[in-house]
């Protein structure tokens, strides 16, 4: 089933672009992470909260 638009215990992953997106994987390469494809995860929670 393919729903278009979010339920309570969807699971969403974003990226940041640009800069900022940069800034967080020099951020995450000092901490000893490596370069991440994702930098931010949510979860669809009950009454439409994040």
């Amino acid at each position: 089933m393919i729903h278009t638009d979010p339920v309570p215990g969807d699971v969403g992953l974003t990226r940041i672009p640009g800069p900022l997106g940069k800034f967080i994987e020099v951020g995450q390469w000092i901490n000893g992470n490596g370069f991440k494809d994702y930098e931010h995860a949510f979860l669809v929670l009950p009454d439409g909260q994040l």
